[in-house]
């Protein structure tokens, strides 16, 4: 059992495709606490965690299997062979089972868990126990599994890398943005289901795969069905989201490039977060104009921003809680807005999203 002690949360198939030695047993890293660069690190030792899956070893060996499935398409995408499109099917299940499986995705439900407690509860106490780490990772890997439907309807391309900026990769690879809420909405916060969301994780140094909501963006320049990046400073802007993403460390394949590394994070720095949610106090207000919910007898009642004690007053109140995530210096320019992007909106806390359904299947005080 000792040798699957050490449980990768970022695969080695997926690492190895940025280790700069034949043999794939290494990786050059930057280190974003210390900014400190080390040279041919142990590949094995990296993107991990003693038994983060668990000692009885079942999830570990049936997160294995997905890694084998997944690595036979990568190493073709990697040989620049075309793939069939439901062997790409299995890199969007991957690249979305990727993005809740890593230490940083259980950090973030533990940032969520503790503020909603203390601005549910305050210094009174009577919270419930705290989940441990192993029960967040379950939580966030059975959130995977009950919302995988939920990104199905995104547009899944390869992307090419034609500049001479390699991509990066890092122990928490998988970007999730929103150029649309953030340009147009004025927000940080949104969940699966919003309107204008973009995935996109890093293959290897060449190629990486993204998944946007085509509702709201275009890709007008394709080549032979995939995004194309020409300019180094387009591949620098794929690149700066593993900076602001990575927990502890950003893996890249060129020693030689070690000080342009270490001149991009530079310049992105301050913009990582320490928080990674947000949870507001939301009364009942009839003139409220911060969110709405139906009742049980399908009246809609309208909500203001207010606080744990304006909620008591009234006799009720809503928590609503939205992941939050970085935004970038600049956007990747190969996705363009759509002259008129469609989303579904009621006014409620659920905001923008893609399906009109979905407007009454997700509570509005629940962001995923």
């Amino acid at each position: 059992m000792a040798d699957y002690k050490n449980q990768h949360f970022v695969p080695k198939c997926l690492l190895r495709q940025f280790s700069p030695d034949e043999a794939k047993r290494s990786l050059n890293v930057f280190n974003i606490r210390s900014e400190r660069l080390i040279k041919g690190a142990s590949l094995k030792s990296q993107a991990s965690s003693s038994y983060m899956y668990g000692k009885d070893l079942t999830l570990e060996h049936l997160l294995g299997k997905i890694e084998g499935t997944f690595d036979l398409v990568l190493k073709d995408i990697a040989a620049g062979t075309i793939v069939a499109e439901d062997e790409l099917e299995q890199v969007r299940f991957f690249m979305y089972l990727q993005f809740r499986r890593t230490e940083m995705a259980v950090k973030r439900l533990k940032h969520a868990w503790d503020s909603m407690e203390a601005k549910a509860f305050g210094d009174e106490g009577g919270a419930p126990p705290r989940p441990t780490a192993y029960e967040l990772t379950i939580q966030s890997l059975r959130l995977c599994m009950q919302t995988q439907e939920s990104i199905t309807d995104l547009k899944l391309r390869l992307v090419n890398n034609e500049s001479r900026v390699d991509f990066l990769i890092s122990d928490d690879p998988v970007i999730f943005a929103n150029r649309y809420a953030t340009q147009r909405l004025d927000k940080t916060g949104f969940g699966v289901v919003s309107s204008g969301v973009v995935f996109l994780m890093p293959l290897t140094p060449r190629y990486a795969v993204i998944c946007y909501d085509n509702q709201t963006y275009t890709a007008p320049d394709l080549v032979d069905g995939r995004l194309i990046v020409r300019r180094d400073e387009d591949a620098n802007a794929i690149n700066e989201f593993q900076f602001l993403k990575a927990a502890e460390n950003v893996y890249f394949k060129d020693w030689d490039t070690r000080q342009q590394i270490v001149d991009e994070f530079a310049k992105y720095k301050h913009g990582r977060r320490e928080d990674w949610s947000e949870i507001t106090v939301l009364v009942p207000d009839d003139d409220g104009k911060d969110g709405a919910m139906r009742n049980e007898d399908g009246k809609l009642q309208n909500y203001r921003i207010g606080t744990r004690e304006e909620g008591r007053a009234a006799g009720s109140a809503l928590l609503k809680m939205s992941f939050v995530y970085p935004v970038p210096s600049r956007w990747f320019p190969q996705l363009k807005y759509r002259t008129k992007p469609k989303t579904f909106y009621n006014g409620t806390g659920v905001g923008h999203v893609r399906k009109e359904e979905w407007l009454f299947a997700v509570r509005a005080c629940e962001t995923n």
